[in-house]
């Protein structure tokens, strides 16, 4: 990660970071079968890929960009500027309401 923000900050400043990654079963072919898994049968390896990729990815690039935007300034003096911008689901203020959903096989899965 490190190595990654330097060599961008080596190019200029760090304006701005866009965080927006995020793993989402029902696009990933390789784990097409989640889409359709309930909460009881949702496996712990899937859930902690969620959690690595959403929370702990974007907290670790976060933690990279501030250190070299807390030394960016204008002048001789480093006083800190750029801005960080988080994206995420409206899922993240309320659950979704899985009465909604259907399985890729018609089923309800709540």
């Amino acid at each position: 990660m490190a190595r990654a923000v330097g060599a961008v900050s080596a190019g200029g400043a760090i304006d701005v970071l866009v965080n927006s990654a995020a793993v989402d079963p029902k696009a990933d072919a390789a784990s097409s079968t989640l889409a359709d898994a309930g909460f009881a049968d949702y496996p712990l390896a899937a859930w902690q890929r969620s959690m690595d990729v959403n929370l702990t990815g974007t907290f670790l690039v976060t933690r990279a960009v501030c250190r070299v935007m807390e030394g960016q300034g204008d002048g001789d003096a480093p006083v800190g500027r750029g801005a960080i911008v988080n994206i995420s689901s409206t899922y993240g203020l309320a659950g979704p309401d899985q009465r909604l959903y259907q399985r890729s096989d018609g089923t309800r899965s709540f």
